[in-house]
Formats: C-alpha cells, structure tokens, sequence
C-alpha cells in the first residue's frame, strides 16, 4: 500500500512536519533587512540596460507576502530582453513563505518542461558557485527560457523542500529565516535553435548575482 503512495505522498508529508516545527517549536528568526533596498540595484549591467521598475498588482503582493522586491526589464542592443525578479522576505513563517514558481506560473497558463539542475561559477577567490533551476516555459505558442533559485542565507538551493529543511535548522542555530526567491526570465523563438540566447541569459546572471549576494543580501550564516 504505501509503495503505491509514491514519492508525492512522502514530500507532501514532510512539509506538513517541517510546518508544523516552523510554528510550534522553532524560535522565530529575526528581521533582516537588506543591506540597500532593492530599487537601487543597478540598472546597467554589461550591455544590458534596465527600464524602470514594474510594480506588481496589490492583489499578487497579496499572494507574494515579500517585504522587498525588485521586478526590472533588461534589454540589450539587439532588443533582446531578461526579466528579473528578486523577491526577499525578511523572516519567514508559516504563510510567509517563499512560494516556488513552480506553483505560481502554471496558475497563469505557464508549463514547466525539460526541467534540469545546472551550475554557473563565477571565477575569483574564492569561486562563486550558482546553482539554479533551468527549464523552458511553453503557453500555446510562446516559450520562454528561466533560470530561478532560492538564496537560503548565503547558499544557492534548488528544491524549495531543501529551502525548508534549511530555514529550520536555521532558524533553530542562528534564529536566521530570511530568504529570497531569484528567478529571470526571457523569451525563445517558436522555433530552432537558442544556444545564443541561453549563453546571453548566462552571462546576464554571472554578471548580476555576485552584486546582490555582496552588497544586497545579509552575510551567510556560519
């Protein structure tokens, strides 16, 4: 019976568990504030310039729950654009979590395909090491080419079930629970090859996190 449950089943029951030590027994971590507001990040990065920021609806900040958020239009010379979308929550509890796009964009008829975990590593001294989701979004006709992931206290997670093993032993060690959602986005033709725009969209993130983690976000933990 419970091989037939499947894995869905075992993950649906450990974030009940992970929420259920969020509310009863872990301190709650304290309010960090960014380093700078997210409005002034900069809004010329390589050959990218950015358009002003795009302030969402009350009704999705209503859903969001961030206490800071930066939604900004690259475009380059070509016309080429790459949104980025940095949403950060000073402390997180129970209903004021970071939610996964995987979750929200299906709701505005966006589909998750060819889905993978990737790499990216800044050279210096030491490296900076960005790991990420990629995958191509596809409504009707269009598609779309995204990397995200979840900024937890100085790492670079993958799986939003990681990001809440982590916010607990966090919040328990450091009474640390802030966190960030980092997600760009940019489109990709209907059809051929995008090895161009891939390699760009690469370039645009190798180009912008080290400034958000250093001068942005809190210290890591530890």
């Amino acid at each position: 019976m419970l091989k037939k449950l499947g894995i869905q089943f075992y993950i649906a029951a450990a974030l009940l568990i992970i929420g259920i030590v969020l509310t009863q027994w872990v301190p709650q971590g304290k309010s960090m504030p960014l380093q700078k507001d997210l409005l002034t990040f900069p809004d010329q990065l390589g050959k990218w310039e950015g358009k002003p920021h795009e302030p969402f609806d009350p009704k999705i900040l209503e859903v969001l729950r961030v206490d800071d958020y930066l939604n900004r239009y690259y475009y380059n010379p070509e016309g080429q654009w790459i949104s980025l979308y940095v949403g950060y929550f000073r402390d997180q509890m129970t209903g004021e979590m970071i939610h996964s796009p995987r979750n929200c964009l299906p709701g505005s008829g966006w589909n998750f395909t060819e889905m993978q975990n990737v790499t990216l590593e800044v050279p210096g001294n030491p490296s900076l090491k960005i790991n990420a989701v990629r995958s191509v979004l596809i409504s009707g006709q269009q598609r779309m080419l995204t990397y995200y992931w979840y900024q937890a206290r100085g790492r670079f997670l993958t799986s939003e079930y990681w990001d809440r093993v982590y916010l607990v032993l966090d919040a328990m060690r450091y009474h640390r629970t802030d966190g960030a959602l980092i997600r760009v986005l940019t489109p990709l033709p209907k059809e051929g090859s995008f090895e161009e725009i891939e390699a760009q969209m690469q370039d645009f993130i190798l180009q912008f996190t080290p400034t958000l983690v250093s001068d942005y976000f809190p210290p890591a933990v530890g």
